[in-house]
């Protein structure tokens, strides 16, 4: 995944536009980039919300990779962070869109 700008350099405001723009494009993008840009956006400690996360699980939902959704939830528990409905629901759409109701309703 290319750089984007100075954000490490330039300040918080850049760096806050570089996690924006990636963000925007997990919604478009294949799984490999996908997975990239999530790498690089956690390597980087850019995934702090859990608005991230709902775009991120978005993103695996589209392309059916449960794994990947679950995997993101767990590392918002690990992060302290709020599952909320919105990450939860996602999640488990995931998993149904993927014909993995055993997990879907596990997670309910």
């Amino acid at each position: 995944v290319p750089a984007c700008g100075h954000a490490q350099t330039a300040g918080v405001q850049q760096a806050k536009s570089c996690r924006d723009l990636f963000l925007q494009r997990l919604r478009r993008a294949t799984l490999g980039e996908v997975r990239s840009l999530a790498a690089r956006l956690d390597w980087e400690g850019q995934l702090k919300h859990p608005k991230d996360y709902s775009i991120l699980i978005g993103a695996y939902r589209r392309l059916q990779c449960w794994r990947d959704a679950l995997t993101a939830l767990d590392d918002m528990t690990a992060k302290h962070l709020e599952l909320n409905v919105i990450t939860c629901s996602g999640t488990i759409s995931t998993c149904a869109k993927a014909g993995r109701w055993r997990e879907a309703l596990e997670l309910m």
